[in-house]
C-alpha cells in the first residue's frame, strides 16, 4: 500500500512516474481517495469542504 496526498498534484504524477518506471506499463489506474470529515454536513468548516473537494477533483486528474 502506498500513501501519498491526493489533492496535490506533483506527488500523483511522481506516484504514476514510479509505478511505470518499475512495472513498463500501467493497464488501470483507479483513483480512489476519500476525505473523512469529523461532524455534521451542516456545521463543517469552508476548509474541511476543500480537502474534500480537492481531494476528489485531483484524484480524477482534473
Amino acid at each position: 500500500m502506498i500513501s501519498h496526498q491526493i489533492a496535490q498534484v506533483e506527488t500523483n504524477q511522481r506516484l504514476v512516474d514510479a509505478a511505470f518506471w518499475q512495472f513498463r506499463h500501467i493497464d488501470i489506474l483507479v483513483p480512489n481517495a476519500g476525505v473523512l470529515g469529523l461532524g455534521g454536513v451542516r456545521d463543517a468548516p469552508l476548509d474541511a469542504w476543500q480537502r474534500t473537494i480537492d481531494g476528489g477533483i485531483l484524484a480524477g486528474g482534473g
